[in-house]
């Protein structure tokens, strides 16, 4: 979503924390339901009987495109490793 340019769905910084820490647990979930509740939050859940967990409306792609922008911003002001002498 970052190197597509998106800029939505936003967040603001307290809701991408709670967002984190409700994700955080469930990080490893590969189940169809699980990554449904976390991505898209609690309304378009509710529509398929899931169960809410407290998030905002497209709380989990909200999140990863929040991370996505301050890894590219990361890489965009690191220097290469190869600068560095650092291969690893």
């Amino acid at each position: 979503m970052a190197l597509a340019g998106c800029t939505r769905p936003a967040l603001d910084s307290e809701d991408i924390a709670y967002t984190r820490e409700v994700i955080a647990p469930y990080r490893d979930a590969d189940d169809k339901r699980t990554c449904i509740e976390f991505l898209f939050g609690d309304e378009p859940g509710r529509t398929l009987g899931f169960t809410p967990r407290g998030l905002s409306p497209w709380a989990g792609l909200a999140l990863a495109l929040h991370d996505g922008r301050m890894n590219q911003a990361t890489q965009l002001t690191s220097p290469p490793l190869a600068a560095t002498g650092n291969t690893e």
